[in-house]
């Protein structure tokens, strides 16, 4: 969950990505809440917030040491191939960075 923020911004860069995001806030928003695709991660950030989970991979003891190990190994999972945008291993430690330090 923590990271699935990281994960969108990165795809919403990808345009066939972003229109889906944007579909997906459309459903998942209450009625009447706007939530673009440029804002459903800050949407989702904020659910994590309101339900006490961990919003930063420091807060689970991650350290920028850690980040080349978890982008490698990240890049051998199965799950990789199906992301709508292509990740090399640099783009994974980039998003693994985006979420280490978080208030």
């Amino acid at each position: 969950a923590m990271m699935l923020p990281h994960v969108i911004r990165f795809n919403a860069a990808h345009t066939p990505s972003a229109r889906t995001y944007a579909e997906l806030a459309a459903f998942l928003a209450p009625e009447g809440l706007d939530v673009p695709h440029t804002r459903l991660a800050d949407w989702i950030e904020e659910l994590l917030e309101t339900a006490g989970l961990a919003r930063s991979l420091a807060a689970c003891g991650i350290c920028r040491d850690d980040l080349d190990s978890l982008a490698t190994s990240a890049s051998e999972q199965w799950t990789l191939q199906f992301n709508p945008r292509p990740a090399e291993v640099s783009d994974l430690r980039t998003i693994y960075e985006s979420a280490l330090n978080l208030p």
